[in-house]
C-alpha cells in the first residue's frame, strides 16, 4: 500500500508540475504568434491581419486610463478551442477572457479576428478589442496598486473599471437601463457587469471622483444606485 501511495504521489507531483509549467510557459502550445508594439499574440490558428487594427484600438482605449503606462507588455493567448481554453481558465471556462494574476498572461476563448469578435464557450459575444482592453486593465490595476491590493479589490470596482476602460458591456445597454430603473431582478453575470460599469461611469464621469478615492471609499450601494437613477440622463453609456 505504501509503495502504491508513493508512486501515486510521484505521478501527481509530476502532473501538477507539468501543468504549472504550461501555465507559466504556454507559448509552445500555440503554433502562430506575432509581436506588435507592446503586445505578443499567440494563437493556434493563423492570425488575420485585422489583429493590428484591433491592437491599435486596444491601446487607444487603455490610454484613457489615468493609470496607463506604456511600460507594460501584454502576452495574449487566443485558444479557439473549448478544451484548451478550459485548461487555462478552469472554473472560468465560460468567460470571454481571463488574466492570470501575477503571471499576467491573458487568455481568450474563440475569436473571429476579421470581424473583431470574441465568442465564449456558451456563445456570449463581444468585440475582441473590448475584451483585450478589459483584461489588460486588470494588469494596469495590478501594476499600479500591487498584487495583494489588486487581488482584494471590491469586485464591482475592479470589474466596473475594466469595463469602463473597455467602453463596452456584454449586456444590452437599453435593456440594462430599463431593468435598473424598474428594479427588476436579473442575476446574470452580464447584467452584474453592466451595473458595475454603470456605477464606475457615474462616479468617474459625472461626480468626477478619482480612482484612488473610489477604491478607498466604502459606498452604500442602495444610496449610490438611487443617486445614479436620478442622474441617468447625465450618463453616456455606448459601446465602441
Amino acid at each position: 500500500m505504501n509503495k502504491f501511495t508513493n508512486k501515486l504521489t510521484i505521478v501527481l507531483v509530476i502532473l501538477l508540475s507539468a501543468y504549472i509549467l504550461t501555465i507559466i510557459f504556454p507559448q509552445p502550445l500555440f503554433k502562430y504568434h506575432i509581436e506588435y508594439k507592446n503586445f505578443k499574440v499567440y494563437s493556434n490558428q493563423k492570425l488575420d491581419n485585422n489583429i493590428y487594427n484591433i491592437l491599435d484600438n486596444v491601446n487607444n482605449k487603455l490610454k484613457i486610463s489615468k493609470i496607463y503606462t506604456d511600460k507594460i507588455h501584454y502576452r495574449l493567448f487566443i485558444c479557439n478551442n473549448y478544451t484548451k481554453y478550459t485548461y487555462f481558465a478552469n472554473i472560468n471556462h465560460n468567460s470571454l477572457g481571463i488574466t492570470l494574476p501575477l503571471i499576467g498572461h491573458i487568455f481568450i476563448p474563440n475569436t473571429d479576428i476579421k470581424n473583431n469578435l470574441t465568442i465564449s464557450n456558451i456563445n456570449s459575444k463581444r468585440s475582441l478589442d473590448s475584451i483585450i482592453a478589459h483584461e489588460a486593465t486588470h494588469k494596469l490595476l495590478e501594476n499600479k496598486y500591487g498584487f495583494i491590493k489588486s487581488r482584494f479589490m471590491t469586485t464591482w470596482k475592479e470589474e466596473g473599471y475594466c469595463d469602463y476602460i473597455a467602453h463596452t458591456s456584454t449586456f444590452n445597454i437599453q435593456e440594462g437601463i430599463k431593468i435598473f430603473k424598474n428594479n427588476q431582478d436579473n442575476n446574470s453575470n452580464e447584467y452584474k457587469y453592466f451595473i458595475y460599469r454603470l456605477r464606475m461611469t457615474y462616479l468617474l464621469n459625472v461626480k468626477k471622483e478619482n480612482l484612488d478615492n473610489i477604491l478607498n471609499t466604502k459606498y452604500d450601494l442602495n444610496i449610490l444606485d438611487n443617486e445614479i437613477k436620478d442622474n441617468l440622463d447625465k450618463i453616456n453609456l455606448i459601446n465602441n
